[in-house]
C-alpha cells in the first residue's frame, strides 16, 4: 500500500504527455469543450497510477468553478441545481430568462424593502 506522502514510484515510471495545441485564434465553445474533453480523458487514464481521491464537495466545486468561469464568457448561465442529496443537475438559462428572473428577484426585494420601510413607518414610500 502506498502512503499518501510517499512518492508513487511506479506512477513516475509511467507518465505520459498529452500534446494539446492551443493556436493564437479565438475558439468556439464546442472547440473549447472538446480541448477540454480530451484533456480530462488523459488525466483519467493516468489515474490509475494515482491513489489520490477526491470527496464528494471538491467534485461539486470543481463543477462550480468551472461552469462559474463560462457563465463570465457567454451569454446565458449554466447553473447546478439540487435535486436531492447527492444528485445535481445543469440547467441551462439563456440571457434573456436570465434577465426575466433577475428583475423578477430585484422587484421582490424591492418590494420587501418597501413593505419593511411600511412597517416601521407607517407610509409607505413613493418608489413601492
Amino acid at each position: 500500500m502506498v502512503s499518501p506522502n510517499v512518492p508513487n514510484v511506479e506512477a513516475e515510471k509511467k507518465v505520459s504527455d498529452l500534446p494539446v495545441i492551443i493556436e493564437d485564434k479565438d475558439y468556439t465553445v464546442a472547440e473549447v469543450s472538446q480541448i477540454i474533453i480530451k484533456t480530462l480523458s488523459h488525466v483519467s487514464d493516468q489515474s490509475e497510477f494515482n491513489n489520490l481521491k477526491y470527496s464528494a464537495a471538491d467534485v461539486y466545486w470543481v463543477l462550480n468553478d468551472l461552469l462559474g468561469y463560462i457563465n463570465n464568457r457567454m451569454e446565458g448561465e449554466f447553473k447546478l441545481q439540487n435535486l436531492k442529496k447527492g444528485t445535481w443537475k445543469i440547467r441551462y438559462t439563456d440571457q434573456k430568462k436570465a434577465e426575466y428572473l433577475s428583475n423578477r428577484k430585484q422587484e421582490k426585494k424591492k418590494k420587501q424593502t418597501a413593505d419593511y420601510i411600511e412597517q416601521l413607518t407607517g407610509k409607505r414610500p413613493p418608489w413601492a
